[in-house]
């Protein structure tokens, strides 16, 4: 079985993005209750039959191909999947307040039941979604990879569903495709990106920095025509009329519908349960993380508190700045200081090491003040002179390779900056060997080294981070940049000069070490791709009523990407004994990928067993 992250890295370029279009004056005003929403499209288009699953479904075709590399039909007779997984396709409309529009999305879904509820010696306490994030990763396909785990967690007493969202993976209509190709796709990311000046400690811009900054801007939002251009050439129809439908508003009211369908198919049957009964098969219960912990998680508390059960949220982003921010499309605006923290715990790991087989960096200074002073030279240098691989390198050909063989800091930041975001996954066994490769290549000037360790990442990592994505040079879709632009506020007023003034504001208050500045691809403009309207988008309150259960948030100690600071506002919010935040010691995105983590596991098991912990903050 091959092994994933559970949530792709949020660090997508602006060219992760797609071209839609809607009149403004055409767009519906979501109502205060999206209970009344659901329940009146059902009145409306009553469901005669219940969800059909099926072991070899189309669904489950696709899935077992992306995990197996195998067919339903073609997995081994004896394996657990026969028995125990199935899948079923939920026909959606495009928007639930539209009864005339007869327009249908399909949500792919997969069940996986414990062998105990399968043979009926158990009978299942209740429904647990899943979904990994991005936006854009697959649930189905995290249900399967991590099955054993999940099971674990919830005692064998609950059937686990993984589902893919809008325009993901095994959903149709597919997000649109704006490129020809991933090397193209690759590319447009690199000369689109936002060269931001380097500033010493508690400096600032000067005004030739300004004008450097408005010079890249520009010429990153003028190079967005040549992206619209692609969307409209290499999209179906079908995508682009699909498009202004796939926000996370559009998400959760599939989820809460899927959730009453099924409902309906029990033998219970009870919607709207009573709030006593804590434990009814019927209600929602979610494990989230990342982008899903807030878009999907977080947000469905906030539009449905009173039919949310036991929720862990994990490796929160921030819902208010993901709905309210217009002008940096990132669901984590301080990401980057948390990225320097976690760049920070891991020299001190690498400097306490006993030699420099150990820990290659020490040849640069046997400190981390030291190592830190070297790699500040470096970033100037390579700011100030981006590098070009020798034509003759014989690592990677750089006619190979989407970058053309140039390495600006813009590019080389990203590379650390997945590092970061990936350390924490024990699955990744050189996680080691590739932050500290990457450091070194750049701290001895060894640019082709360097290229061959971008191309693999870019190819590997990037392009192979969930399902849908592609290893085989093909362009993936605009699932991750489309949504944030369709759950972020407008930014058709946004000027170039309101994005110059941000971006210094901004980077004055982010890393020295890990190149002082936000993540730049975030600075894009939805409202010139067309794609700033979207049909439908929540405009109510955010975590404003107490849930029928207490959630519980989980963060590392340091968060490069969804720093412990956002989970920590979630559960201000909602006020005390009305959420759990619990805290494990380690560094990196995400704890569940991660095998050192026995007092987050325990405290997840008894959350999950009780629906409640002893206190409100645990931590380990």
């Amino acid at each position: 079985m091959r092994h994933r992250p559970l949530a792709v890295v949020i660090a997508v370029s602006i060219a992760s993005a797609t071209c839609i279009r809607m009149d403004r004056a055409a767009l519906p005003t979501p109502p205060a209750d999206p209970s009344s929403t659901i329940a009146a499209w059902m009145t409306a288009n009553p469901s005669n039959s219940p969800l059909t699953f099926a072991y070899d479904s189309a669904v489950c075709s696709r899935v077992f191909k992306e995990v197996f590399g195998k067919f339903p039909s073609e997995i081994n007779a004896t394996s657990y999947v026969h028995k125990q997984v199935d899948c079923a396709t939920v026909q959606v409309p495009y928007d639930y307040t539209r009864f005339s529009d007869k327009r249908r999305a399909n949500i792919g879904l997969l069940r996986y039941r414990p062998l105990g509820i399968v043979e009926g010696e158990i009978k299942p306490s209740g429904r647990v979604f899943t979904n990994p994030g991005g936006p854009g990763a697959s649930g189905p396909v995290s249900v399967l990879d991590g099955h054993e785990k999940m099971e674990e967690l919830t005692g064998g007493q609950y059937e686990i569903f993984g589902w893919d969202q809008r325009g993901v993976f095994s959903s149709t209509p597919s997000a649109p495709t704006c490129f020809k190709s991933g090397e193209e796709q690759i590319r447009f990311g690199v000369q689109s990106s936002i060269q931001i000046p380097l500033v010493r400690d508690g400096g600032s811009f000067t005004s030739k920095h300004v004008e450097q900054v408005r010079s890249s801007v520009q010429n990153a939002w003028d190079r967005l025509a040549d992206m619209k251009r692609g969307c409209l050439e290499h999209s179906s129809k079908e995508s682009l009329d699909f498009a202004p439908y796939m926000g996370s508003y559009f998400n959760v009211l599939d989820l809460e519908y899927i959730r009453r369908l099924l409902a309906l198919s029990s033998a219970k049957g009870a919607i709207n349960a009573s709030p006593q009964d804590v434990e009814n098969v019927d209600l929602m219960h979610f494990l989230g993380f990342s982008y899903s912990a807030a878009g999907t998680g977080q947000l469905y508390l906030s539009m449905f508190p009173q039919f949310a059960g036991k929720f862990i949220l994990e490796a929160n982003a921030n819902l208010t700045a993901t709905l309210r921010e217009h002008l940096y499309k990132q669901p984590a605006i301080d990401a980057l200081l948390d990225t320097e923290k976690v760049m920070l715990r891991w020299l001190d790991d690498c400097v306490s090491k006993a030699n420099k087989s150990q820990c290659l960096l020490l040849e640069y200074g046997k400190t981390r003040s030291e190592i830190l002073a070297r790699i500040d030279q470096a970033w100037a240098k390579l700011y100030d002179h981006p590098r070009f691989v020798k034509p003759g390198n014989k690592t990677y050909p750089a006619a190979d390779s989407a970058l053309n063989g140039l390495i600006t800091i813009a590019a080389y930041r990203d590379m650390i900056f997945r590092a970061m975001n990936m350390y924490s996954y024990d699955w990744w066994d050189n996680r080691d060997d590739y932050m500290t490769w990457t450091w070194k290549t750049m701290l001895d000037d060894d640019w082709d080294l360097a290229y061959a360790i971008a191309f693999n990442d870019t190819y590997s990592i990037t392009g192979g981070g969930g399902a849908g994505n592609h290893t085989d040079g093909t362009a993936w879709n605009s699932v991750t940049q489309l949504v944030y632009c369709l759950d972020a506020a407008n930014d058709d007023n946004v000027t170039v000069d309101d994005l110059v003034q941000e971006i210094s504001q901004r980077a004055i208050h982010t890393s020295r070490h890990f190149a002082p500045a936000p993540n730049s691809e975030f600075f894009t403009s939805c409202s010139r791709l067309g794609w700033s309207n979207p049909a439908g988008r929540w405009q109510g309150a955010i975590l404003a009523s107490k849930p029928r259960t207490p959630p519980l948030f989980i963060s590392n100690e340091y968060d490069s990407i969804t720093p412990r600071a956002n989970a920590e506002e979630a559960v201000r919010k909602l006020g005390s004994g009305n959420a759990y935040l619990v805290v494990d010691p380690g560094y990196g995105h995400e704890t569940w990928g991660r095998k050192n983590t026995t007092c987050t596991f325990e405290a997840r098991k008894r959350y999950w067993k009780d629906g409640k912990l002893a206190q409100d903050a645990l931590f380990c």
